[in-house]
């Protein structure tokens, strides 16, 4: 069965039913649609890429700042105000648990967003891929010559613990979001 000959369906069988309420529920919930497939892994997985290049970004001002002495102030910032741990739960953790409440908010599948909030240190690390191919290496002298960080590696946090955490902060959220949309659908009586 296609959406639009579901979506059909839901709209006779709203015409059929004497309950005005009833049928008034039913054509609501038909005109809701889940979203596709691709646009939610599109838009969720350009998202968790744009959150890698961030991500890498705030690590290599930091490291500029308080390693290398560099001052700038986006490095400033994220060490006097976040910390390393800070980064790291901002761009891992609170970020992607907000930009998932509003995506199921807007109907997208829980289930495909924790799915993805599992696997989320691929796109990520592309986002970081991308930051260390378009700035500067970070480097620094040492008695043996100069030592390159691998900032890509600051991004992709592969740690099962953290992986668990994640995804169930992630399913919280979009559940949060599920449910805080149908809220805002039900019609009071």
């Amino acid at each position: 069965m296609t959406p639009d000959e579901w979506t059909a369906g839901m709209e006779n069988e709203a015409a059929s039913v004497g309950d005005p309420r009833w049928s008034q529920e039913t054509r609501q919930a038909a005109r809701l649609r889940p979203r596709p497939l691709v646009q939610q892994v599109l838009v969720y997985g350009s998202f968790l890429v744009a959150l890698g290049f961030l991500n890498t970004l705030l690590m290599d001002s930091a490291l500029r700042f308080s390693v290398l002495q560099q001052h700038n102030t986006l490095g400033r910032w994220a060490i006097n105000t976040l910390h390393y741990p800070g980064l790291i739960d901002l761009t891992h953790l609170l970020l992607p648990a907000l930009f998932v409440a509003a995506l199921a908010t807007l109907r997208f599948s829980p289930l495909t967003l924790l799915t993805m909030s599992a696997l989320s240190f691929l796109p990520m690390e592309g986002g970081a891929w991308l930051y260390a191919q378009t700035h500067d290496p970070l480097s620094y002298q040492t008695q043996s010559g100069i030592e390159r960080i691998n900032l890509v590696s600051y991004t992709g946090i592969t740690a099962p613990a953290f992986i668990l955490w994640n995804t169930a902060l992630i399913g919280l959220a979009a559940y949060l979001g599920r449910g805080f949309r149908l809220m805002l659908t039900r019609r009071a009586p």
